[in-house]
């Protein structure tokens, strides 16, 4: 599956003195061919699990103390997931099994009378 940017990803000099020079300019950029991706997504389904993901990165890179640090967690992010995507590929019976097997007990709370 290949994206067509509406925008051209300028040089990459251009991206290095954007860095250098304008970072917010460059994030601006980023979050914009980002968000061309997730609205190019061809369901709903995948539009949402692309923000979702998306939401999931911006909070690590706040969470970070520096670019590096988001870098890495990131990374280990990408890892824990093509680990799954792996063992579901290799053992499918199995991960199956243990998605079926995740559930949650719902708590039934009384209601407060301002509620009611």
């Amino acid at each position: 599956m290949q994206y067509q940017l509406s925008r051209t990803l300028p040089a990459f000099d251009v991206l290095a003195r954007l860095a250098r020079q304008d970072p917010r300019a460059l994030e601006d950029l980023a979050r914009r061919l980002t968000d061309d991706v997730i609205r190019q997504a061809r369901s709903s389904q995948s539009r949402q699990r692309l923000r979702g993901l998306q939401f999931t990165i911006d909070l690590e890179r706040k969470r970070a103390p520096d670019s590096l640090a988001a870098t890495v967690r990131i990374s280990q992010l990408m890892h824990e997931s093509l680990a799954e995507l792996n063992r579901a590929f290799t053992d499918p019976i199995a991960t199956a099994e243990e998605s079926a097997q995740r559930t949650a007990k719902v708590l039934a709370f009384k209601r407060r009378a301002e509620d009611v």
